[in-house]
């Protein structure tokens, strides 16, 4: 079937909606408290503006070196916190409750980290091959959480392979429906950031500002993470032929 980009963007505003006493809780405990603290004790290294690009790179590469492993944590953290929002989501009517679905995201969670390491090696060899195959491989590949979650999928490569089923013939079209919010949500993100730093920079000690700051752009990120994950749950759903309120099987 030819995917509906309009059809599942107003499905996906429509699951936010009728779901958000419900999503809120997950978001703001594993996507934007985790990444708020990681902003705020563990700010990006000053950087010279008259260095040169090696040495920009440089810098950033041992900072991220030397925190790493708080990165991870804070990654781990983001993706129990997007299966919880699938899962709840991709429920039944009244099915699932907030700590059904994060049990469902914690027994998700190792096939889902495996099948993004394995999706992760794969798209790179594709931007290896003049960036082209690796866009196209991210709309396939994008609806394996959703796959995992809604079908209680526990082996990665049966998850990546029902993701190709669904997407098949629709790859660039998911991509482009994918990269196009993201990129709008990246610019306003930005823009909201800026001013934000800029005005808490002027009227605030340091502490409180850098405080603020890592507040204001954890809460946009949660924002645009849920908004993504809400659209890869109405696109699982058009492409499954699941009804929007959800699918018969997902829990039981």
């Amino acid at each position: 079937m030819k995917f509906d980009m309009s059809r599942a963007w107003n499905e996906a505003m429509q699951l936010l909606r009728s779901n958000q006493a419900l999503i809120l809780p997950v978001a703001g405990v594993f996507l934007f408290l985790p990444s708020a603290l990681l902003g705020y004790l563990l700010p990006q290294p000053a950087i010279d503006g008259e260095a040169g690009f090696e040495s920009m790179i440089a810098v950033l590469t041992e900072w991220f070196s030397a925190n790493s492993g708080w990165f991870i944590l804070v990654g781990i953290a983001a993706l129990i916190g997007q299966l919880g929002v699938l899962a709840l989501l991709l429920r039944r009517d009244g099915g699932v409750s907030v700590g059904d679905a994060l049990k469902a995201a914690l027994v998700a969670l190792i096939p889902a980290f495996l099948a993004n390491m394995l999706t992760s090696i794969v798209t790179s060899i594709g931007f290896l091959l003049l960036i082209v195959p690796g866009l196209y491989l991210i709309g396939r590949f994008w609806l394996v959480p959703s796959a995992i979650i809604a079908e209680r999928i526990g082996n990665p490569l049966a998850a990546i392979q029902r993701s190709w089923e669904l997407t098949r013939d629709n790859g660039w079209r998911l991509f482009g429906f994918l990269i196009l919010v993201s990129i709008v949500g990246g610019i306003i993100t930005g823009l909201t950031n800026g001013v934000f730093g800029a005005i808490f920079g002027f009227v605030l000690p340091i502490n409180a500002a850098l405080l603020l700051s890592a507040l204001v752009e954890s809460a946009l990120g949660a924002v645009l993470a849920l908004v993504i994950a809400a659209m890869a749950a109405a696109s699982y759903l058009q492409l499954s032929n699941a009804p929007p309120s959800g699918l018969s099987q997902t829990f039981e």
